[in-house]
């Protein structure tokens, strides 16, 4: 009888479980060496199979989407096990090679408030377990991010994900397209035809005659404007339809978030050197500021102790990678999820099937021992 029921435990949790299918970039072109150096790859330990992008915004840390580092079940996220995947940079290939650079993951954090079904706050951070040495002008750097909001212009997404919506396999080279950004009161109504709502925290790009977009695979690759990140590649209808721009989470909305993760992960760092994997899920909330805030010119940040440092031996704080000052508290593309939209990352089974059957084996437990 036992097993039975741990049957129907697997297969109910298997019918709940929300798995992500991410963007990969349409109507987009091969990248060259060094032209996108802060694209970075989240892989499979299990398969060396790709599932998101991430852009590295310093040595240590790498910003890509919510849904790309954990599973929703039951109404609740779940962190993806930090020994399940890799970072991979330095490479324009889709397969490691010899030029390639690994390292593990060390801790990760998603938003609080990260919403599977409206893909609200799409943000998460990942700090490696060792620095990724970076060189100005190579093929490995930091991407800086934009001083200000950027409500219009022409700007670069990239990523390995696929060249056309509702395919499975992944491109074998990093590809990046040029779009342009769309004003979010437009992009609103745009989405208004298919029930998309678009919250604070989000912001549209693509062109209105179609066919450049990101797609599945690319979720939580960069937006880059002008050399400065931007936004993450995080959601949208379909992939290059002109009628439905990409949706991507907004840097400017997210940098005090982002700035006091950064410092979070250091605490936890220090105050466990013996356990260098340390998972943090939904410890920090984030600030909100109004609709009207969100679109203006303004600057969020101040400068932490955290230095980071340039192969030269020169270092720099995060004053240089938050250029602007704090003068007061500032408050996917997946699989389709229940907002109509289609989030931009590739399912990975078999880590999803580790937290069923672990799930299952402590219902089972419980069951017996009652």
């Amino acid at each position: 009888m036992q097993f039975f029921k741990c049957v129907t435990c697997f297969l109910f949790l298997s019918a709940t479980i929300k798995t992500g299918v991410s963007r990969r970039i349409i109507g987009g072109r091969p990248a060259k060496d060094k032209e996108v150096p802060y694209q970075v790859g989240l892989r499979t330990k299990y398969y060396n199979s790709h599932f998101c992008g991430g852009s590295l915004i310093s040595p240590l840390h790498v910003l890509t989407a919510a849904h790309c580092l954990c599973i929703t079940m039951l109404g609740k996220n779940h962190p993806r096990p930090e020994t399940s995947f890799y970072i991979i940079a330095g490479q324009t290939e889709l397969q490691v090679n010899e030029s390639s650079i690994i390292r593990d993951v060390g801790q990760l954090i998603f938003h609080a408030g990260y919403n599977a079904k409206t893909v609200a706050n799409d943000i998460g951070l990942v700090k490696m377990t060792s620095e990724i040495p970076l060189s100005l002008g190579g093929y490995v750097n930091r991407i800086p991010f934009a001083d200000t909001s950027v409500t219009s212009g022409v700007c670069v997404v990239s990523g390995w994900g696929v060249t056309q919506y509702g395919m499975k396999i992944t491109s074998e080279q990093l590809l990046l397209v040029e779009v342009q950004i769309i004003n979010t009161t437009i992009c609103r109504i745009m989405y208004e035809k298919v029930d998309v709502s678009l919250v604070p925290g989000m912001m549209c790009a693509g062109i209105f005659e179609g066919g450049k977009d990101a797609c599945q695979g690319d979720s939580g690759g960069p937006l880059a404007c002008g050399g400065k990140l931007v936004g993450i590649i995080s959601t949208g209808e379909e992939c290059g339809d002109g009628r439905y721009p990409g949706i991507y989470s907004d840097i400017q909305y997210f940098r005090q978030w982002i700035k006091d993760s950064m410092r979070d992960m250091d605490i936890v760092s220090d105050s466990s050197s013996t356990t260098p994997d340390t998972t943090i899920s939904n410890s920090t909330p984030s600030s909100k500021i109004s609709t009207t805030q969100l679109f203006t010119p303004t600057s969020t940040l101040a400068a932490v102790t955290t230095v980071f440092r340039r192969p030269s031996g020169r270092t720099e704080t995060l004053t240089e990678i938050f250029p602007s000052t704090l003068s007061g508290k500032t408050e996917n593309r997946n699989n389709s999820n229940s907002n109509g939209s289609s989030i931009r990352t590739v399912p990975t089974i078999k880590s999803y099937l580790i937290i069923i059957i672990n799930i299952v084996i402590t219902h089972l437990v419980q069951s017996l021992v009652k």
